[in-house]
Parts: C-alpha cells; structure tokens; sequence
C-alpha cells in the first residue's frame, strides 16, 4: 500500500473512524498539494472537524471527507471571518431525525439514480421532524392526555374511536377523496364538516386531524398545522451544531466574534429586490437612484432576485442578458464605494436562463455572468432557494410566486379573519419547509429537499413573490416579501441585521 495512504487510513482509524476506498484516494490527493512536514498536522486539523460533524455513522464517505476540506480551506482562507457568506442550496447539509438517538444526524446524499422509494422518504423525513418537534411543544407537553397522538395502524385497528388525533401526510386517493398518511398506514378522511383553522391546506401538507374513526375513515372535526417552534428552544434541544450550512462547524449565533461584529455595524443593511428585469430602462434608471442614494453608506449587500429579463424577452436569452449585466456592471462602476463595499446576490427565478426543472435550480451559468463577475469583484450568481448568514443573523430567500400557487391548490380558500400574508407564514413556518406542494405541481430533487426545509427556523425568510409587499413575524421568524420591483411602485426593502427588522421602501412610480 502506497505510504501515504497507509498513514491517511492509520490517523483516521486511531481516531475511530473508517475511510471508504474513493475517501482515502480523494485525501491522497489533497495530500499531494500539501508540503510534507505539514501532512500530518493537515491530517489532525481534518480529523478535529470531523469530529465536530453530526455523522451517523464511524464509516466516513467521500462527502464528508469534502465538507471537511472546505471548512479547513476556509479557516486557512480567513473567510470564516467575514461578515457575509452565501450558501448554495447544493451545499446545504441533510440533518435528518433519529428516532433511537433522538438526535438530528446527517445524512450523506445518494446517487442520483436511487429508487423512485427513495424519493418518497423525503415526505416522511419531513413528517419525523416535524413529529418530533409537535411532541415537545409546551401544548401537549402540559396536557399530554387531551393531545395524545395515535398512530394509523393503531386507529386502523381500534374498530371505532369517539375522539382521536392524527399527525400525518395529506394525501388525494382520487379527485376531492383525502387520506392522512404516517409511517405506519393510511385512512381515508371525511372533510363534509371539518373546521380548518390558519393556513393553507394543500396535498402533501403535514396536519394534525382530530375527529371520530368510524366506518373505516376518519370524520375530520377539525384541522390544523403543527405549530412553529422557535430556533432557541430547537438549538437548547439539539445543541450548537451549524444545521444550516456554511463553512462554520457551529452555529453563527454562538460566536463570540460574529455577535462584536453585528454590535460594531449597528447600521449595516441588505437591500432586497425582486423581479430586477435589467433589460428593462426604467428599472436600471431606478437601480441608479439607488445605488447614488446609498454611495455614501453602501449596504452589506444587494440581494438581487430575478426574473432579470422582461416578459417581452422571448427568445436570445443568453445574448439578451449578456448584455443586460454588461450595462448593469459599467452601472455598478460609476459608484466606486458601492462596487467595492457592497456584495451583489443574484437569485434566479424559474424564467431566468439555465436549469429550471425542479427545485433548487442552479446559479445561472457561469458563462454567461463571467464578464460581469470579472468587472464586479463583489458578485455572487448563487441557487434558488439560497441561504446567507450576516454576522449571527440566518437569512433564506426564495424567489417563487408562491402564494398563487399555494392559493390554487388549496382545499379550501383560509378565513378572512387573518391576512393571506399571515395564512402563508402559518402554512411555511408551521410545515418547516419552503415548498409543501406535491410534486406534480412544484417538483422538488429529492436529494436537496434539505435545502428548502425551515428547520431550525432562520432569522429572516425573504419570499421574493409578485404579491403586494408584506412582513409577519411568527415564532421569532420573519417572513418578509419586497414584491415586484417593476410592477409596483419599484418598492424594495431594507434588512436591518442589528435591529433584525424590515423596513418597505419605494423609489417613485412604476407608470
């Protein structure tokens, strides 16, 4: 066995661990890169990182070797000190819930090619977080015998129940037939007089149904989601571990540095926009009144959501947004301060150029922004959902016209009793995830659902949506939306990281 593979296997193996094959190949040729006498030590600083991951188990793949890099490149690199950090969703870690443990532990992806199985376990990883989660509430904590929840197969097998409570899946048997569905059956549900309380009741939603079993199906009385809990009481249960991705193996809320950066930068913002269609004169005649307004005290950073090409682009795609960030940039440069202070994020929507099948989509391609990326030093082309961390702030933007599609494939429309803005915070935050549609309407890559889950709930939840501007805060989440900047009245918003609040602000009218 060549000596450096056998001194890779050796440290890893002292320290408890076993390499698979394509793990110790890939640290071999990491260690090509590294000076001898600087081997070993390099070997230590990744095992000490490892040690930190929530793996499942002693046997290490080649995705966990590669985490482990990253992080020891990133401390080397010094950006573990900086203030902003974007997170591309196909980096985001899948914690999943161990029921023996009761612990989260991460989860290696799978191939690709993986069986179709597979891709339905997704609904039921959700489904175990949010049980897990549902049965530590203070509610059922307090009254543990009024809120006692019975699994399936056991209703299935009780003949006829006057009250039972069900935590599962929504599910469609057949057109306007429901069922709720956990890991151990399903029953067919009766929703003639069912009360629904706040939120938007959508096929695949998690829900908790009280009612009486009778003729083999559940009558529904009453139905309602989960309720949210706040990232404290989930880190307090769970500990300081980073379960939102970076390069960080802790959490940013702990970090001593992080928290003396935000109190030393009591005014950093980060702008936020949606529907920035850069081929569009009026909307670049608006970014320049922006980017004059706050030359002299230039944002952390511009977050950017698309579409950046107008409806009236049907066809040169590429070429069309070519050029579009090429003016966009000489833009940028006419503002020396902005340009070298602040980041610019950009976010696709399912219009924009690339890879737009299924959720996460990709950054636009590299070759299209690579001019742009050369002249604005500060760029980042990043996925749709994508995560950022400011200081120990967690942000997660989603550019989707969600709220019309959550709307249409509602069961019933919600109580005007509360806002739609409200009724859509209650639905994300209550399921823990971005996207609790079925897979036909909003197809989601199996391997990456981890990406869009709200779990633990992040500080800031930006919903770039062609829906008139809101923000609701809920479970000390808030979920802000900026609206479109070109169909309203080029209204944006303003991320206050210290104060950890929204400001709406408007540049004047859209006519």
């Amino acid at each position: 066995m060549d000596p450096r593979r056998s001194s890779v296997v050796r440290t890893f193996k002292l320290n408890g661990y076993t390499l698979r094959s394509d793990a110790a190949t890939y640290l071999v040729e990491i260690l090509d890169g590294v000076e001898q006498e600087n081997q070993q030590a390099t070997l230590d600083k990744l095992v000490d990182v490892i040690q930190h991951q929530n793996l499942s188990s002693s046997v290490l793949e080649k995705g966990s070797i590669e985490r482990a890099v990253c992080e020891v490149n990133s401390q080397i690199l010094g950006q573990t000190d900086s203030l902003l950090c974007v997170i591309d969703a196909f980096t985001v870690p899948n914690f999943v819930f161990n029921g023996e443990r009761k612990k989260l532990v991460r989860k290696d992806n799978q191939s690709l090619l993986s069986a179709p199985r597979d891709r339905g376990e997704v609904f039921h990883q959700r489904l175990g977080l949010v049980r897990q989660r549902f049965m530590r509430n203070s509610v059922f904590l307090s009254q543990p015998g009024r809120y006692q929840i019975t699994p399936v197969e056991q209703v299935l097998g009780s003949g006829q129940l006057e009250r039972v409570i069900v935590l599962g899946i929504l599910i469609q048997l057949a057109p306007g037939r429901f069922a709720i569905e956990d890991d151990t059956g399903t029953i067919p549900m009766n929703l003639q007089n069912t009360e629904f309380n706040s939120g938007l009741f959508t096929e695949t939603s998690i829900v908790i149904a009280e009612g009486s079993f009778e003729d083999n199906q559940l009558r529904v009385r009453n139905m309602g989601f989960p309720p949210a809990e706040p990232a404290v009481q989930s880190r307090n249960h769970f500990g300081s571990s980073n379960f939102f991705g970076g390069p960080h193996s802790h959490s940013v809320k702990i970090s001593k540095k992080f928290v003396e950066m935000e109190q030393e930068n009591p005014d950093s913002m980060i702008i936020l926009a949606s529907d920035v269609w850069l081929d569009d004169a009026r909307v670049l005649a608006k970014l320049r009144l922006m980017f004059s307004g706050y030359s002299e005290f230039p944002p952390a950073a511009f977050v950017l959501c698309g579409s950046f090409l107008s409806p009236s682009v049907t066809g040169m795609e590429a070429q069309a947004l070519k050029k579009a960030l090429k003016n966009l940039a000489t833009l940028i440069l006419e503002y020396p301060t902005v340009a070298q202070a602040s980041h610019f994020v950009f976010v696709p929507s399912m219009r924009d150029i690339g890879v737009r099948s299924m959720y996460p989509r990709p950054a636009i391609p590299d070759a299209i922004t690579r001019q742009f990326r050369q002249k604005v030093k500060n760029a980042v082309f990043t996925s749709n959902p994508t995560r950022m961390t400011y200081c120990t702030k967690e942000i997660v933007v989603f550019r989707e016209d969600l709220t019309e599609k959550l709307c249409r494939n509602a069961l019933r429309f919600p109580s005007e009793k509360e806002t739609l803005a409200a009724h859509l915070c209650k639905t994300l935050l209550g399921q823990g995830h971005l996207l609790p549609l079925p897979p036909y309407v909003a197809p989601v890559c199996h391997l990456h659902d981890a990406a869009l889950r709200l779990y633990p709930l992040p500080d800031l939840v930006v919903l770039a949506d062609r829906f008139p501007s809101f923000t609701v805060v809920d479970s000390g989440c808030t979920l802000t939306n900026p609206g479109s900047f070109p169909r309203s009245n080029f209204e944006f918003q303003v991320f206050l990281a210290h104060r950890n609040t929204v400001e709406d602000s408007a540049l004047g009218d859209a006519s």
